[in-house]
């Protein structure tokens, strides 16, 4: 397999993801959370995406290597490189 196509990758769980208020103002990827939509929704809503991101990797072929932020004050601790 090539670099550009890897075996394998490394998830963080999206168990609490939401706009990080000390990157939005200059992150044209962050978003504010629709109107009404609890911060538990959209943390779970996340999840659900996050898991079927593993599993559609998984059916491929890809091997995935999935982590859980134990400290759930990050909301975007699912890009590992912050």
């Amino acid at each position: 397999m090539s670099a550009q196509a890897p075996s394998a990758v490394v998830l963080v769980r999206a168990e609490r993801f939401l706009p990080n208020p000390a990157t939005a103002a200059d992150n044209a990827f962050q978003a504010d959370v629709p109107a009404g939509q609890s911060d538990e929704v959209t943390s779970a809503k996340a999840l659900a995406e996050m898991d079927s991101l593993a599993d559609a990797l998984r059916g491929a072929g890809v091997r995935v290597h999935v982590f859980s932020d134990e400290d759930h004050t990050r909301p975007d601790s699912v890009f590992p490189n912050n």
